[in-house]
């Protein structure tokens, strides 16, 4: 649903002093059920971006010979910047507005979630939320999705979930729920609007 923060990693990197690829694959690991990581501790509402996140997260820095600084991490996400994709936007409008249930699965932390709520309509656009840090478990957990279709009252395999990450997508498929790796929006909207008799 949002546009791609990348500048806002790249910024985020300098300030680490490290590459992009180490920072970011340092905080976030890889999608599967990697341990140790707070980052995805966080996703699950197990733990908030406080001291005990930054000493975890600091350990994890320290191996890769990079600095973590925890006030600016906080803030980064706190005050993120979050820019929702207009066509997309349009897309879930048009098919709330023809009876279609939407919902929102996202991974999530706390202080990110009113990022969330102040730069997309969440309740105009979305029937149902599903935000990792809520429900204590993350995507691609396959329990996740299991929840998500539970939610909007529909069987798991009549659900359609679109995801820009391909890890993502894939937790779904192995979990039953059709989906699609969105890398142009612009076509997953048109894609959304055809499977669902708008266009």
């Amino acid at each position: 649903m949002a546009v791609s923060p990348l500048s806002r990693m790249m910024w985020l990197a300098d300030q680490f002093g490290g590459s992009l690829d180490v920072v970011l694959g340092t905080i976030f690991g890889g999608l599967g059920d990697e341990l140790d990581n707070p980052w995805h501790d966080a996703e699950r509402g197990e733990i908030d971006i406080g001291p005990a996140f930054g000493e975890r997260m600091a350990q994890r820095f320290t191996t890769k010979g990079v600095r973590f600084d925890l006030a600016v991490f906080h803030d980064w996400v706190a005050g993120a910047e979050n820019f929702p994709e207009p066509e997309m936007v349009q897309a879930v409008r048009d098919l709330r507005s023809a009876g279609v249930t939407t919902g929102l699965l996202t991974n999530s932390v706390r202080e990110f979630r009113p990022v969330i709520e102040r730069t997309i309509p969440v309740a105009e656009l979305f029937d149902v939320v599903v935000d990792s840090c809520e429900v204590g478990m993350r995507k691609p957990e396959a329990r996740i999705y299991h929840l998500a279709a539970e939610r909007v009252g529909v069987p798991i395999e009549e659900c359609w979930f679109l995801d820009d990450h391909l890890g993502n997508v894939e937790g779904a498929i192995a979990a039953g729920m059709p989906a699609t790796h969105v890398t142009d929006v612009s076509a997953a909207a048109a894609e959304v609007r055809r499977r669902c008799g708008l266009s």
